[in-house]
């Protein structure tokens, strides 16, 4: 009797649950909308991986039930069974630090859809920083220049000049041809993102053979809101600015205005008199002068969508010159005014997207060195006055075609580049205005196939250059294996060959006793190979990386027999890179991240004769050997708190390398960031304070050329959102 009451109350407990259990299916996404395949679902106990449509069905399940989703490079997701929606959004897993969201590698960006890529999301806090002070977060990367507002700095991959970094805006190259872009005049307030491509990752012609930073523009995607802010700090520095945001149906514009003075003069000491107490000096004629303006249109209609942004700027710089002779530069001066006009027009055809990008620049800068002392007139190196006039017009036309598991993208473009040198205390060395035109072909290919519980991704690209006078093929290609389960485990490898063309100074200078252009220089070309791997837990993980690069054709400035400086294609390069990055997430308060690059780099010059020169298997000037670099975060609520430590290996500072006395000593840096929020009725006022260099160290990134000890700046902040 006992036994039938038993079973008869076992088949009512299993009638039961089969009458309230439910059956649960659903498609996951991506924030854009695009199915996410291989993501990792759990629920009572079992485990089901979303197809390549990002479907997943489970059969009878508790309403009650908790159903996680779980994907390398985006957030996990836990939801109750009975509210689970039929389309499931996964969003980016990202690194929050002070004002800033760090992602991991990740397929969705801008330019190349399924490109692995760092992203930098800013958050309000971080507006009030500089672009150089947002990119040292990313311990890949290294920044030349002072880090005062109004230096001129610069993005280098360890190894690489800075003219091998290609900056980009909204995918429009802004480097000059074969020169460096000084990113501290990008203003920080109209950034949204910043993507980080390592290597030739992306099919985009001359400069990106250590990288691309691709700067994506604040655009106002719903209500309307206004910041206001101002700041002060060491130096005289005094900042402040304003921007309005607006959306109306489709519709939304975008209004920043920005203003930057600072005197810079700061106490330095000679590297040879680091140790003497009496040897301090000031760094004087070094004033600074920046002013901002930008407008951002756009129309997210599905008839017409286009986004059209204007920017223009204003800069005065007053240039100290080294510190070993500030006299041949005493209050010399540099002045320039540029604007910038970028219209892109989109259209979607199901699976189909075309888009045109219109761009066009202008500057004029003019460059005066006429104040030093009249003893110095006769250096007629020094005592100059001139103008240089810069134009850039481009087109740019991409169809890009998305299936289930195959990308496709065609790109035609054209540019056409104006360039004229003024001399007006010494007209004969002036330069005729000069045109180059370039027009590339690329295209874009990526493959994924699935094999539970892996996937294999393809990622190819290539690139054909037709200029005036010279014509490159450039390629990448990167295979992928991905393993998701309990952790994630990525493997890849990189193959490509980039180019950097000659700049117009390298090939046209006219030059006067000291130097001379070289209108038969060819362009430098690159082949680099990448290995990496990268595991993935919850929201931790590890990445190690190892780079081979090639450099052929190098071009370096030689003095001939006359004692005339004069550029050459008679030197090559080999650089070695070895980097480990690593992020864990320590309970929800804190985080921590670092990273730590390896770098061995070889000359392999050649003399005029085609030998050996005697530089040959000396390292590359200015290339550290090591750079560490670690964050620390804190955040509770409304506050939050950043540590930041950083050292940078020796230096050589010489090509002949025949005493340690020409290198530059290791350094290492403090610094914090601290930020309170306040709400307020329908304002939130923040505050923020920045500490550079805490332990007030002497140092110097370039010979003669000295950093500021501890500095600081204050910003207060007043947002109004609805």
């Amino acid at each position: 009797m006992k036994k039938n009451k038993f079973l008869i109350l076992l088949i009512l407990v299993l009638s039961w649950n089969f009458l309230t259990s439910i059956n649960v299916s659903g498609t996951v996404y991506n924030a854009n909308k695009v199915a996410l395949e291989n993501v990792i679902i759990s629920c009572e106990g079992r485990i089901f991986f979303s197809d390549l449509q990002g479907k997943f069905f489970f059969r009878e399940v508790s309403p009650q039930s908790k159903i996680t989703f779980h994907k390398i490079g985006f957030k996990e997701l836990e939801l109750t069974v009975a509210d689970l929606p039929a389309e499931i959004l996964m969003e980016i897993s990202v690194i929050e630090i002070a004002g800033m969201k760090i992602t991991s590698s990740t397929r969705d960006q801008r330019l190349q859809e399924n490109n692995p890529v760092r992203k930098i999301s800013l958050q309000e806090s971080a507006f009030r920083k500089s672009l150089s002070d947002i990119l040292r977060q990313d311990g890949s990367l290294q920044i030349r220049g002072d880090g005062l507002t109004g230096e001129a700095q610069y993005v280098v991959i360890p190894g690489f000049k800075p003219k091998h970094t290609l900056v980009m805006l909204d995918g429009i190259p802004l480097n000059r041809t074969g020169e460096a872009f000084d990113i501290s005049t990008i203003p920080a307030e109209i950034i949204s993102e910043i993507e980080i491509y390592e290597g030739n990752a992306l099919p985009e012609g001359s400069g990106s053979m250590g990288g691309i930073i691709n700067i994506i523009t604040r655009r106002q995607k719903k209500g309307n809101s206004f910041n206001l802010s101002a700041g002060t700090g060491s130096f005289g520095l005094l900042k402040g600015s304003a921007d309005l945001g607006a959306s109306f149906k489709s519709y939304n514009v975008n209004l920043v205005y920005s203003h930057r003075s600072v005197r810079n003069d700061f106490k330095f000491k000679p590297r040879e008199y680091w140790d003497d107490p009496d040897s301090l000096r000031t760094r004087i004629y070094n004033d600074k002068k920046l002013q901002n303006f930008s407008l951002s249109l756009g129309n997210a209609d599905i008839l017409l969508p286009f986004n059209y942004t204007f920017m223009f700027q204003d800069i005065f710089k007053k240039l100290p010159g080294p510190t070993n002779n500030p006299d041949l530069f005493a209050n010399s001066r540099l002045g320039s005014k540029s604007a910038r006009h970028c219209l892109v027009l989109k259209k979607k055809f199901q699976h189909l997207l075309v888009e045109n990008n219109f761009n066009y620049f202008v500057e004029t800068a003019e460059y005066d060195n006429t104040r030093i002392k009249e003893i110095y007139h006769n250096f007629l190196d020094y005592y100059v006055k001139n103008q240089t006039d810069y134009s850039k017009l481009s087109w740019k036309s991409t169809v890009f075609y998305r299936g289930k598991n195959t990308d496709l993208g065609l790109n035609i473009s054209c540019a056409r580049q104006k360039f004229r040198y003024r001399e007006f205390t010494f007209e004969e060395d002036s330069i005729p205005e000069l045109e180059e035109n370039n027009i590339a072909i690329s295209s874009v290919l990526d493959k994924k196939i699935a094999f539970f519980p892996f996937s294999f991704n393809w990622n190819s690209s290539a690139r054909f250059d037709n200029d005036e006078e010279d014509r490159q093929f450039s390629y990448n290609l990167k295979p992928e294996l991905e393993f998701n389960s309990v952790f994630d485990l990525l493997l890849g490898i990189s193959l490509s060959r980039s180019f950097l063309v000659p700049s117009f100074y390298e090939l046209y200078w006219k030059g006067d006793t000291q130097a001379v252009g070289n209108p038969e220089l060819k362009s430098e070309t690159n082949n680099s190979s990448q290995i990496y791997s990268q595991v993935t837990l919850q929201d931790s993980w590890v990445r190690l990386a190892y780079r081979s690069d090639e450099i052929t054709n190098m071009i370096v400035w030689f003095p001939d027999y006359n004692k005339t400086w004069k550029p050459l294609n008679i030197s090559g390069a080999e650089i070695r890179n070895l980097a480990i990055s690593a992020h864990f997430g320590l309970l929800q308060a804190f985080s921590l991240d670092g990273s730590v690059n390896f770098t061995e780099t070889r000359d392999r010059s050649y003399s005029e004769a085609g030998e050996p020169a005697s530089y040959w298997g000396k390292e590359i000037i200015y290339t550290p050997e090591y750079f560490l670099n670690l964050n620390g975060a804190f955040k509770y609520r409304k506050f939050s708190v950043h540590i930041n430590y950083s050292r940078t290996g020796e230096q050589w500072t010489t090509r002949d390398q025949l005493s340690p006395v020409f290198k530059l000593p290791a350094f290492d840096l403090w610094n914090a960031e601290i930020y309170y929020k306040v709400p307020f009725a329908d304002w939130e006022i923040e505050t923020g304070l920045i500490l550079k260099n805490l332990a007030d160290k002497f140092y110097e990134i370039y010979e003669y050329s000295p950093q500021p000890g501890f500095n600081w700046e204050f910003n207060l902040n007043l947002k109004w959102e609805i």
